[in-house]
């Protein structure tokens, strides 16, 4: 018979056996991974104001020659900012002839550090070249094929 009024007088709506405990998930701290600019976000002015930063991302953009030259370096400038680049050497007829005054639409140059000097295809960089590659902080790495003259001098 308690059992039967204890049924009887419980409120109707007593839904405490139908709810889902609730999980509480514990956050953790992740370390953020660097992630790399995507291409076209990387401009010489940012690279150069933190090029540990841009190492191994992509720069395309339109640039000037500026001298001096060495074999196959040379420097490219953009919104008054100035970096050194290097033509990786590729078995092409007739190399491409880069001058300062001109400007070049570069499609897929990578930004790189001097400590990959040794990895780059091609032959041995001459002394000219390297001397300057290494005093540099961060160096841009292009193909011939990646380049395209847009307007000479």
């Amino acid at each position: 018979m308690a059992l039967i009024l204890w049924w009887a007088l419980s409120p109707e709506d007593d839904d405490s056996d139908l709810v889902e405990p609730v999980v509480v998930e514990e956050q953790v701290a992740v370390e953020d991974e660097p992630m790399l600019p995507a291409a076209g976000e990387a401009t010489l002015a940012a690279i150069l104001e933190n090029p540990a930063q841009y190492v191994g991302s992509e720069f395309s953009g339109e640039v000037a020659v500026g001298g001096p030259l060495t074999d196959r370096g040379f420097w490219v400038e953009s919104d008054g900012q100035r970096m050194f680049a290097l033509i990786e050497d590729g078995p092409r007829e007739v190399p491409m002839d880069i001058n300062p005054g001109q400007r070049l639409q570069i499609s897929a140059g990578t930004v790189t550090s001097p400590t990959s000097i040794g990895d780059l295809p091609g032959d041995e960089l001459d002394a000219d070249t390297r001397r300057i590659a290494e005093e540099q902080e961060v160096f841009l790495v292009v193909d011939e094929d990646d380049m395209q003259i847009i307007e000479r001098p």
